[in-house]
């Protein structure tokens, strides 16, 4: 188990629940008796093995770490459960999920505490019949493939826990949804984000914003007071000149120097919550024919064969070793990859294309879906744009967004359109015919 932040400094406490738990195959129901074995969460697709499991179960050991169950909201993020879950502490049902690719976070704050161990289990079946979709009891194949995650739309449909699982404590005040754009012709810096409260009282209060580097304050930016009624929210946007940045990437259009945007909350003389938020100072443009990267062209020589391995020190050699070849930029392609694979390529000064829907995996609309089944496909695909642009957008490396290959307009227009929306800064492309569109 891993710590992340001191309880009663001003950021979220969190605590790593990686490591061995147990699996079993088995169906839906009670837990089995017998047949468990251990195995690493989180682990890779089980769709690469000979005969991967249509339904099992997970189950590790959990308890609250002292003091958690003060003021604060305590949440269990299960990260990417695979097709659909449903978690249980002690028996009791904690809630479901259906689609690997959005967020499954559960708010546990009324029914764990402290000096207790609770048995946490986790019933996953793929994406099949009336586990596919909560509003529909039976789709087609070809709608099961488009709702799944699949690393080929000839894969095997299967079950997993393929990323980070963490346990914690939240401030019931906090900022949220942190957007950061920097333009390097006006030398400027913009800031977009949202401060909630879910709190029972009212908040009184101003929030703080600096950038810093390496234990210094690089740049002050204009914050303002607030007041915020229970279960209030506000979008608040600010900008500030920034002459002497450094600008981000790798030589000759920059070195990969990153920063932290400390967003905080304030009331009563003291913080209640900081927002911690990376990024680098980076702009990429098109001149006419030209594309400029802090104003030097860039001529992209990529790869979209990046392995799908997911550990930091693979991905630091990879990465290196790729460069040294002169690939100037990779892609993730098929679906979006967990954070890492950005966090290093940021550290290293990598240029990615940020890929997506990919048609070699299934996700896409086929001939053979009716209306019913297109509506349902295209309101999941668009909820998981929404998530992965605002969980990804402050990476510097993520240069162009790659939406997906698919060319039928109908299907790849409203993508286009809300990672538009979301994210004006970068170069946004879908492969479509546009003769059609």
């Amino acid at each position: 188990m891993f710590y992340q932040s001191p309880l009663g400094t001003s950021g979220d406490v969190r605590l790593l629940l990686n490591g061995e738990w147990e699996f079993a195959e088995g169906p839906d129901g009670d837990p089995p008796i017998d047949g468990w074995e251990r195995v690493r969460v989180p682990h890779r697709s089980r769709e690469f093995e000979d005969d991967p499991p249509e339904s099992g179960w997970y189950r590790t050991e959990l308890r609250l770490p002292e003091g958690w169950d003060a003021a604060g909201r305590i949440v269990l993020d299960l990260g990417r459960v695979r097709h659909f879950g449903r978690a249980y502490l002690d028996g009791e049902v904690l809630g479901e999920h259906y689609g690997m690719r959005l967020p499954w976070r559960i708010d546990l704050t009324d029914s764990i505490r402290s000096d207790q161990d609770y048995r946490l289990d986790v019933f996953t079946h793929n994406c099949s019949g009336r586990y596919a979709h909560p509003d529909a009891p039976r789709l087609s194949e070809e709608a099961e493939k488009a709702l799944d995650t699949r690393f080929w739309y000839t894969s095997a449909a299967t079950v997993g826990m393929e990323s980070d699982v963490w346990l914690s404590w939240e401030s019931r005040v906090r900022v949220e949804d942190v957007q950061l754009v920097t333009l390097v012709r006006e030398r400027e810096i913009r800031v977009g984000l949202t401060v909630r409260n879910d709190a029972e009282e009212a908040f009184h209060g101003d929030i703080r914003l600096r950038v810093r580097r390496a234990g210094e304050t690089e740049l002050e930016l204009e914050g303002c007071n607030l007041d915020l009624a229970p279960g209030g929210s506000r979008r608040l946007e600010t900008a500030a000149p920034w002459r002497d940045a450094v600008l981000w990437g790798r030589p000759p259009y920059g070195e990969p120097v990153l920063y932290c945007l400390e967003s905080s909350l304030h009331s009563a003389g003291r913080a209640l919550h900081t927002a911690v938020t990376r990024f680098g100072f980076r702009e990429i443009w098109a001149e006419g024919d030209r594309l400029l990267l802090n104003g030097i062209q860039l001529m992209p020589w990529g790869d979209h064969t990046v392995p799908y391995v997911y550990e930091r020190q693979w991905l630091t050699r990879k990465f290196v070793d790729l460069a040294d070849a002169n690939v100037s930029i990779v892609e993730h392609h098929r679906y979006d990859p967990p954070p890492v694979f950005y966090d290093v390529a940021d550290e290293l000064g990598v240029f990615v294309v940020g890929a997506n829907f990919c048609v070699g995996t299934g996700q896409v609309y086929t001939p053979e879906m009716d209306a019913r089944e297109k509506a349902l496909v295209r309101e999941y695909q668009l909820a998981v744009a929404d998530y992965w642009i605002r969980s990804v957008r402050n990476h510097p490396s993520i240069l162009f967004w790659d939406i997906t290959d698919a060319r039928d307009p109908e299907y790849c227009v409203p993508l286009l359109c809300k990672v538009k929306e979301l994210d004006d800064s970068r170069i946004a492309e879908v492969t479509f015919d546009p003769s059609v569109a």
